[in-house]
């Protein structure tokens, strides 16, 4: 029998990013998928506050974890402690610094110095997308830096790369015409819970006092998300004699602009539109795919996306979307869709008053596809890395 693939995963929990969390949950439950021979062995390094909750239901039979208490050598008094603690049936308690013996691939490779020892032909580097080069009004100039420095040494050091979609791949080679990595396309699928379709949704609509017909925005209150035109569509529609509600849940909170969701309420403020929306804040996973999956549509008016978890949650659950007219939301759906002009509240209010007198026709999706096809690929892009090195 082959060796068993071992993947590191240095882990960081970031509620300001909880995408990065959700990918990572995603990888691992699609592993499930592969013939137990295929599976890889998972070990997720972590520092020691590091929030490790989100793992607590993720079943998977090569799944380990280790902290990162490191050591670039080990004194007598170290190996003494560490054989004492394996007499009792414990891990060492003292580490070296992993090796390419101990790790075939380090994904996503984060640049820490835990993983100095591992070889870069051993890293895969993901990069979600290139925002901070189309909007950089989004970013603080210290962050454009740091993105950029970080960039440049993974192409001088052709660390292999793994994008999301094909769009990010184009924008890739547009910013960096010079770069000789090697590029795989992982277009990544989601496995929500089953749990959220136990939830009655008349327990939801009283716990956050909502109408039984609303539209629903899920995304991180963040600048890119394009908010603003959802609430200015709204505008139009009072204008137009239309009520709708729209529920919006995520992270109000933005590193980049920490002013940007109070400027939101101040627009419904403004333009009185407060029996219009529902502001709910970080809720519970379960609590929004419920939500999301009763919902008349889902609302997603981004402007820009690597590969968008909450296309994937629709697609996953048959549900119906609209969606701005970027190019890599073409690439990840066709079905359950209308598009609109991204920037073009009037559009978009169009589509909702559309929809609000008659529902579209929802297309079931064999969404285990999907997730099949993440698995593979993935698995393949890091078995033919190692291919390359015997």
């Amino acid at each position: 029998m082959a060796k068993r693939i071992t993947i590191g995963i240095p882990y960081v929990y970031d509620k300001g990013w909880i995408g990065g969390a959700y990918y990572i949950i995603n990888l691992i439950k699609s592993l499930n998928i592969l013939e137990k021979e295929k599976q890889p062995s998972i070990y997720i390094y972590y520092t020691k506050d590091t929030d490790l909750s989100i793992f607590s239901k993720v079943s998977y039979p090569f799944l380990y974890f280790k902290e990162e208490k490191i050591k670039e050598s080990l004194t007598l008094y170290e190996r003494v402690i560490n054989k004492l603690f394996r007499i009792v049936g414990q891990e060492n308690y003292f580490y070296l610094l992993p090796t390419s013996k101990d790790i075939d691939v380090v994904f996503p490779s984060l640049g820490r110095h835990y993983f100095s020892s591992i070889p870069h032909s051993h890293k895969f580097f993901w990069i979600p997308d290139f925002q901070d080069y189309f909007y950089p009004e989004f970013f603080e100039k210290e962050e454009l830096k740091t993105r950029k420095i970080t960039h440049r040494r993974v192409i001088e050091r052709k660390i292999n790369l793994i994008l999301s979609s094909h769009s990010a791949k184009n924008d890739f080679k547009q910013i960096y015409p010079e770069s000789q990595n090697q590029i795989s396309v992982v277009q990544f699928a989601v496995f929500p819970s089953k749990e959220y379709q136990k939830i009655q949704i008349e327990t939801l609509l009283t716990k956050f006092d909502l109408p039984e017909q609303y539209f629903i925005c899920s995304n991180q209150f963040w600048k890119h998300k394009n908010h603003i035109t959802v609430l200015k569509a709204l505008k139009y529609l009072k204008e137009q004699n239309i009520f709708c509600k729209v529920v919006f849940t995520g992270n109000p909170e933005d590193y980049r602009n920490p002013d940007f969701y109070q400027s939101l309420l101040d627009y419904v403020e403004r333009e009185a539109l407060n029996e219009y929306v529902a502001f709910l804040g970080f809720i519970d996973r379960n609590e929004q795919l419920k939500l999301m999956s009763e919902a008349i549509a889902v609302i997603q008016p981004s402007l820009f996306e690597g590969w968008s978890t909450v296309v994937e949650d629709v697609k996953a659950m048959s549900q119906y979307i609209i969606l701005s007219d970027i190019a890599v939301h073409k690439e990840q759906i066709s079905e359950n869709v209308t598009f609109f002009e991204q920037k073009n509240e009037q559009a978009l209010a169009k589509v909702m008053a559309t929809i609000l007198k008659e529902k579209p026709q929802i297309i079931r999706l064999d969404y285990q596809e999907n997730q099949v096809k993440f698995a593979n690929t993935f698995i393949k892009t890091v078995k033919k890395s190692i291919d390359k090195r015997l």
